[in-house]
């Protein structure tokens, strides 16, 4: 789908959350990786809302 089609976009650091949005059909965009301020490295998921109607919500205390 074209970047037009993003209705909501997520930014999101914990994996299992990441996978929560996915199976609620959001669409994985990329990961950026950053930096604590400790130096330790964290990914900063990207995640989109191209399907039709308002964004899935995802309880993520469900999946924890």
């Amino acid at each position: 789908m074209a970047d037009s089609d993003v209705k909501a976009i997520r930014h999101i650091r914990d994996s299992k959350e990441v996978n929560a949005y996915l199976k609620a059909g959001w669409v994985y965009k990329g990961m950026t990786p950053g930096t604590m301020e400790d130096g330790s490295a964290w990914p900063l998921y990207t995640l989109a809302w191209e399907g039709l109607g308002e964004p899935a919500k995802v309880d993520f205390r469900e999946y924890q």
